[in-house]
């Protein structure tokens, strides 16, 4: 989840005298650790939330939510800004069950970076 930035340019000698070329700067980021999800909730309301721990290094968080155990249908996404914030809800349907996964991202040059899917976990609607 860390982003390196590097300058190089090669150069050539010559007759004893160095010619080198531009700099070129290069911007490359690791991707972010893999999240831990903590056990999901649900309400009478019908709110299923889905808490995870924070890792050191990101831009902020992707979950899912799904009625399908390979997240092949009905998926639900959110995106979470910030490496602080722990927690997403969505509003579900009595009696249904819902699997949950999430990853962290880091934000690089306008492009996402993303980090392996935590494990899935799932809860029953109340």
């Amino acid at each position: 989840g860390t982003v390196y930035s590097f300058r190089v340019r090669s150069y050539k000698k010559y007759n004893g005298k160095t010619y080198y070329s531009n700099w070129t700067d290069i911007t490359a980021p690791t991707t972010p650790a893999t999240v831990s999800l903590l056990t999901p909730t649900t309400n009478t309301k019908h709110a299923v939330t889905a808490k995870w721990k924070s890792v050191a290094a990101g831009t902020g968080y992707q979950v899912q939510f799904s009625t399908s155990k390979t997240f092949a249908s009905s998926v639900t996404k959110k995106t979470v800004k910030g490496k602080d914030k722990g927690s997403v809800s969505i509003t579900g349907k009595k009696g249904k069950t819902y699997y949950i996964r999430v990853r962290a991202y880091v934000t690089c040059n306008v492009t996402n970076y993303y980090g392996a899917w935590s494990k899935t976990t799932s809860v029953k609607c109340k």
